[in-house]
């Protein structure tokens, strides 16, 4: 081979990788474009976007609707709904996650169940710090903190007086009313300053031997609460659009009930409706007892919880006169019904959490109107008073912050 020819050959050779790069960084660049054009042109066309979602709900498992289940704990009911649930979720699934979740708190907080966490403690005589679990602690805290704010109203010490007038696992009825000598005997073994919490580590400390604790007040919100953080957890999962959660009347809801439409996202959208019933008495001898439950007010919730606390259906009757479990410790006594004079029939508070608002329906029970509103107006409340007249009527008052409430009254039959 000459030298000009061999020359020839190695300047092709020197130049070939050249030009295999440029061929292929102009294959890739025209693959980006095309799939930049194909996207461009798919992101916006209506029937590969209603293909798409189809294609995500099949691997996502939704089904879409609402999906309930029920069961008791605390010595009442529960239920439970959330919307547009996945596959991941059914009737089984579900009622096993909140029954654990209220069967925990069932077993720590009962005042019912000889072995629970509270009951230990109530029969422990030692002054000496009482080892808790960490939610028992928190729901002591929260009753001491409101306990507090409210003088005393709500005071989860009160169980000996709760037991005294047979609310507690006692039921057997009073023959006559107690002497204030024997409900002053009562009341030296109540006192929520006689109650100390820690929270780290967990646990109760009594200044009396006697001193016996009952978390009823706040334990049921609590317990939705907790069910509620679970369930919030699967809101950020996506696998659920949102839930309803209602413990013997205390409710906490989250998300969405129904689902915005696709391409309209303020169409669809529906917040949980729940109800509030009038306070209609339930105790022996009252002529509306039995009487079928009648809504007060429609509520629309998207997010938050709703307590309601009174004694229209938990009270007794002693020599014509009726008495609520709404038990007051500065008195040692139920709640009355001065004649000719309106009581509280049912106190609704509205807050994030349904602890707190259960905390604060019993406290503002126990206060009545007058001083209850003003509690309530000056801690920014949303709060809702059923006052029942002596003629079988009912009179609404709230607090200033229960305008901000999605709600409207329920015209009378």
């Amino acid at each position: 081979m000459s030298p000009e020819k061999q020359n020839s050959e190695n300047a092709r050779d020197s130049n070939a990788p050249s030009s295999s790069v440029f061929a292929f960084c102009r294959t890739v660049l025209i693959a980006v474009l095309a799939a930049y054009l194909i996207f461009t042109f798919l992101k916006t066309n209506p029937r590969f976007q209603e293909m798409l979602r189809k294609w995500s709900d099949a691997q996502t498992g939704a089904v879409g609707g609402v999906l309930s289940v029920s069961g008791e704990t605390m010595g009442t009911y529960w239920n439970v709904k959330v919307s547009n649930p996945s596959r991941k979720w059914n009737e089984t699934r579900l009622a096993e996650t909140a029954q654990d979740v209220f069967d925990r708190f069932d077993g720590l907080m009962s005042t019912y169940r000889a072995d629970s966490e509270i009951s230990l403690f109530n029969r422990n005589g030692s002054s000496d710090w009482f080892p808790v679990s960490a939610e028992t602690a928190r729901v002591a805290a929260l009753a001491q903190k409101t306990a507090a704010e409210t003088e005393g109203a709500l005071d989860v010490t009160v169980a000996p007086l709760v037991n005294f007038w047979r609310f507690g696992p006692d039921k057997e009825p009073l023959a006559a009313f107690p002497s204030d000598e024997e409900i002053d005997a009562v009341r030296a073994k109540v006192g929520y300053t006689k109650l100390e919490v820690r929270l780290d580590p967990p646990a109760l400390k009594k200044s009396v031997p006697d001193l016996s604790v009952d978390l009823s007040a706040v334990a049921k919100g609590a317990a939705v609460d907790a069910a509620a953080d679970r369930l919030a957890e699967e809101l950020e999962k996506s696998t659920i659009s949102g839930f309803m959660i209602d413990v013997g009347g205390e409710v906490r809801c989250g998300g969405i009930k129904g689902l915005a439409a696709p391409g309209a996202p303020e169409q669809g959208v529906q917040p949980w409706t729940l109800g509030i019933e009038l306070p209609v008495d339930a105790a022996p001898g009252d002529a509306q007892a039995g009487a079928a439950p009648r809504l007060a007010r429609v509520v629309r919730v998207q997010s938050g919880a709703i307590a309601t606390s009174g004694g229209a259906r938990n009270a007794f009757v002693i020599g014509g006169k009726r008495f609520s479990h709404i038990i007051d410790p500065a008195t040692g006594k139920p709640s009355e019904l001065a004649d000719g004079a309106p009581r509280v029939g049912s106190v609704s508070v509205f807050l994030p959490s349904c602890a707190e608002a259960d905390a604060y329906a019993t406290a503002l029970c126990v206060l009545g109107p007058d001083r209850g509103l003003d509690l309530a107006n000056r801690l920014g409340i949303p709060v809702l008073f059923q006052m029942k007249n002596a003629d079988g009527t009912f009179t609404e008052r709230t607090s200033g912050a229960f305008g901000n409430i999605d709600s409207e009254p329920v015209a009378a039959d």
